[in-house]
């Protein structure tokens, strides 16, 4: 007879800190995506072709130049939003950064993670549930790995005008940023459906867990 699973430690709380970095840094983060979509769709030259063709079926004309200069001016605005979002995910990256220094030892998202590839390596009745527990974990490293990642060629771009070193560069370290958009998205979906699944299932209450903080095993 098989005892206890392993993998399911004592109850443990998300601390406030915790649960406002989470629901603040999705807002962020959803901000910032749906300016990237703006500009691509809204703003994108292809959407000023099809102003023009909108006008010339209404029999008036605007001067090319001077839609290219308004859609332009809406684009820097976008991308001017786009980058206050910016400031504000790397400050809350670094509020969550701090904020892992001072959590109780079983609180710390290092400690989770050691203590699920401790689990993963030991644990031979319950590998498939060690190996799923270690493989979330993971994901979350790398998500957190993909933000300080997007953190730095976002501060760099952003700046890229006044050094001269990352102007020179700005064109790989805006492929890397822009990599980078598509792997966070990847990740927003991969966290929600992972959620639906685990409510659905037999992990019920994350949610809400993340909301008021209650108990819940980790």
């Amino acid at each position: 007879m098989q005892g206890p699973n392993p993998i399911k430690t004592r109850p443990t709380k998300h601390t406030v800190a915790l649960r406002v970095w989470h629901w603040l840094d999705l807002i962020l983060i959803a901000g910032s995506l749906l300016t990237v979509l703006i500009n691509e769709t809204l703003t994108s030259k292809p959407s000023t072709g099809d102003i023009e063709a909108t006008m010339a079926r209404k029999q008036k004309t605007i001067a090319h130049d001077l839609i290219m200069d308004i859609n332009h001016e809406y684009r820097e605005k976008v991308w001017s939003l786009h980058t206050y979002f910016g400031y504000f995910i790397v400050g809350f990256l670094i509020f969550r950064l701090v904020a892992e220094l001072f959590m109780k030892k079983e609180q710390r998202f290092t400690s989770k993670v050691r203590k699920a590839y401790s689990g993963y390596l030991q644990n031979k009745k319950f590998r498939g549930a060690a190996f799923h527990e270690f493989g979330i974990k993971t994901v979350y490293v790398i998500f957190y790995l993909q933000l300080i990642v997007m953190a730095v060629t976002g501060l760099s771009l952003a700046y890229d005008d006044d050094v001269a070193l990352l102007k020179k560069y700005h064109h790989p370290i805006k492929e890397v940023h822009n990599f980078g958009m598509y792997m966070i998205l990847g990740f927003l979906v991969l966290h929600i459906a992972g959620i639906v699944y685990a409510e659905m299932t037999r992990n019920k209450g994350i949610v809400s867990a993340m909301i008021n903080g209650r108990e819940m095993d980790i």
